[in-house]
């Protein structure tokens, strides 16, 4: 097939070398003119995309990103590891650990985001089935005619420059600002595709670090209440320190502010291993106005339109505290790139990749909505919030990492997706989350919310 892929960002490029590596001829149309950056190491600070608002922000491949990955394309996992990508241990923060079968699928691949990327754009360019219209703006699509009941057959996409894309199939990966939806009302669809959307609640706040010397501590977790804040590695010696911080408390956005970032950090006794063994290599990033979003391609059985398909932020988003967003989008890419398409049944092939990635993103999706609405309500104090499972076992991960490790295994694979979303809140595991907080609170990571605004505050 010709294929159209609308975005070369994480989800564009991964799925731009399925299909390319599949025997399908590819144009990723990416509406950044910036050049790719010589080195990796130059791509964090020197590579202009304002298409990626979210470029500087924490980024990794959780349990089941990292194992799609490395199963569906193991080169590209290798040139990560070559270019410095770390492997996090989850279960490093077990305080008596014996090994168990399948503690090698606990690990998160971590990375900063633009390393990722241009990693995967140089695999992309090297393949001869794939050329990059850099600085090129999609504006529309293209459809044959069709009756007015029925679904558009998208088959090709408007450019700014002029003229028209022609393509067999195309792939919207342009993310969280999809513009599908309007250009498929300017078709004359009788339905666009239907989205459902919830607030996530959180702002969030990410500076980057090079540690001194090699190796990192033990990754950093904390639930304060008003936020989860974490360290971890990245790739090389870089790493991370991020604050998830709640939005309706408008005193905590000082962390925008490099000064008020740092006395914050200070301000918490586990980052500071962290802290005193690295220097800044950027500015604090940010990124808030966050919801889960989830886009339905397929209503009532049947198609919204023919032609299109969706991977990564276009088909789902979700709280960015639970870290899911790439190891979706490569799940979504790999198999969008392993359906067996034929030109003249493009909706056999519509309906093969539907059925293999929207169980999982819808099930993501609902999960993370009823995270986000306990979360806020028991922010607000409500006590049947407070006293929900999700709450509970929140609350448990740190006394489960001293003394229970069969929960704390469930809730990393919970956290990871090797185990359904929202599995995790039944029994034998709430009963168990009771008992071990009616043993002692967890402890306290760092200051209440009056404590950090002062902090802020100088």
């Amino acid at each position: 097939m010709k294929v159209a892929v609308l975005g070369a960002g994480i989800a564009g490029l991964a799925a731009g070398i399925a299909f390319a590596r599949a025997g399908h001829q590819v144009s990723l149309v990416e509406k950044d003119a910036s050049p790719t950056p010589e080195r990796p190491e130059d791509s964090f600070l020197g590579w202009d995309r304002p298409g990626v608002p979210q470029r500087r922000l924490v980024h990794g491949f959780i349990p089941v990103g990292r194992k799609a990955l490395r199963a569906g394309l193991p080169d590209i996992a290798d040139r990560l590891y070559a270019v410095g990508a770390n492997d996090v241990d989850l279960l490093d923060a077990l305080t008596d650990r014996e090994a168990v079968a399948g503690d090698e699928d606990l690990v998160i691949l971590r990375c900063r985001r633009t390393v990722f990327e241009w990693t995967l754009r140089r695999a992309a360019l090297e393949h001869p089935g794939v050329r990059l219209l850099s600085g090129e703006v999609a504006t529309g699509f293209t459809a044959i005619p069709a009756a007015s009941t029925e679904a558009p057959a998208v088959n090709g996409v408007k450019l700014r420059s002029g003229g028209v894309l022609a393509a067999d199939l195309v792939v919207d990966a342009m993310g969280r600002a999809s513009n599908a939806n309007s250009w498929l009302t300017d078709l004359g669809a009788p339905r666009g595709m239907g989205e459902t959307r919830q607030p996530c609640g959180v702002i969030y706040y990410t500076r980057f670090y090079e540690r001194h010397e090699a190796g990192f501590p033990a990754g950093f977790r904390a639930q304060l209440g008003y936020g989860l804040i974490s360290a971890s590695a990245a790739d090389g010696r870089t790493f991370d320190i991020t604050f998830f911080v709640r939005a309706e408390e408008p005193g905590l956005r000082g962390l925008r502010h490099e000064d008020a970032f740092e006395r914050a950090v200070n301000a918490i006794p586990g980052l500071k291993v962290w802290r005193d063994g690295g220097r800044p290599i950027g500015p604090v990033a940010v990124m808030g106005a966050l919801e889960n979003c989830l886009r339905h391609p397929v209503d009532g059985g049947r198609l919204c339109a023919r032609g299109l398909i969706l991977v990564g932020d276009a088909l789902s988003i979700t709280n960015p505290t639970l870290g899911r967003g790439m190891s979706l989008a490569f799940h979504q890419a790999i198999a969008a790139g392993q359906v067996d398409w034929k030109v003249g049944d493009l909706e056999a092939g519509a309906a093969a990749y539907h059925a293999r990635v929207l169980p999982l993103a819808e099930a993501s999706f609902a999960d993370a909505v009823e995270a986000d609405r306990v979360a806020t309500e028991a922010y607000a104090g409500k006590a049947t919030a407070l006293a929900h499972p999700r709450t509970l076992i929140g609350r448990a991960i740190p006394l489960a990492a001293a003394t229970d490790p069969e929960l704390f295994r469930a809730i990393v694979r919970h956290s990871g997706l090797l185990d359904p979303p929202g599995a995790l809140f039944a029994e034998p595991w709430i009963s168990r989350a009771r008992a071990l907080l009616a043993t002692s609170p967890p402890p306290t990571a760092g200051p209440d919310l009056d404590g950090m605004l002062a902090v802020l505050e100088g």
